[in-house]
């Protein structure tokens, strides 16, 4: 990655985020540098991150292709709408720990976290100083296959039970929830993005975008991303209900008992 500019930032106190957000620890001497990507790495997952909190590329045990050899022209763009202008953050980064950067955008005035943690979710956490509508916009390229149609690709979200569009489709009517996750399903493997489920929002199809945004302003945004294998155990150990991505129907309640671990 190329270092364009750097400065040094000591100021590192914010409130805590909700639900499993991450506080960056005071008084810690950081030094903010103009990166075009970062790169996070465990024993789980390799993935690079750019300024803009694009997720390019995401590696996982066990899975055979990296997000971008799965999802054609993928993309997970985050925008915040304040009032009536459209803003792509565009962030520098500190790093606190080996996986874990401070993240500030000072011309829009933001700051908090990104950070991977031990299961392989990559956590973003950020607050502003004016209140904003963050919207996501997941987009891939159409994928078929005749043959076997679950791989096809599809955009896939949970909120009180699972949905799915394929892409490609023509524009949908829009949903409205408190959502628990969105993601990108294909080739039996599952690109999700777990969400506030305590924000009412709204998502819309756009026939290669699935665009997720909150309904009322707020000054903070957390989202954790995942790519992984759709290992029903797995799936439920990280939680958040992502075990819903494997849909057995009206058999559930007899197959999961039977079907546990019995990769898809």
């Amino acid at each position: 990655p190329s270092t364009q500019s750097s400065q040094t930032n000591s100021t590192t106190t914010h409130q805590q985020m909700k639900d499993g957000g991450v506080v960056v620890p005071e008084t810690v001497k950081t030094e903010l540098i103009d990166l075009e990507e970062v790169t996070f790495k465990n024993d789980i997952t390799e993935l690079v991150v750019d300024s803009q909190l694009l997720i390019k590329k995401i590696s996982t045990t066990g899975t055979d292709l990296n997000t971008t050899e799965n999802y054609k022209s993928h993309s997970n763009k985050i925008i915040l709408v304040k009032g009536l202008n459209s803003i792509v953050p565009n962030f520098q980064f500190a790093k606190v720990d080996p996986n874990r950067y401070k993240i500030t955008d000072s011309e829009n005035g933001l700051s908090g976290i990104i950070e991977l943690d031990d299961k392989g979710l990559l956590a973003i956490n950020f607050i502003s100083n004016e209140a904003f509508i963050p919207h996501i916009e997941l987009s891939s390229e159409m994928i078929t296959n005749d043959d076997d149609d679950r791989k096809s690709n599809s955009f896939v979200y949970y909120g009180d039970g699972l949905e799915q569009i394929k892409v490609g489709e023509e524009d949908t009517d829009y949903a409205e929830y408190k959502f628990k996750w969105i993601g990108l399903d294909h080739n039996y493997s599952l690109y999700g993005i777990v969400v506030d489920p305590n924000k009412l929002s709204k998502i819309e199809f756009k026939k290669n975008t699935l665009v997720y945004k909150y309904l009322k302003p707020t000054n903070e945004f957390n989202m954790k991303a995942i790519y992984t294998r759709k290992n029903y155990d797995s799936l439920t150990r990280l939680g958040n209900d992502l075990n819903k991505a494997v849909d057995f129907g009206m058999w559930a309640i007899i197959a999961v008992p039977i079907l546990r671990g019995l990769q898809y």
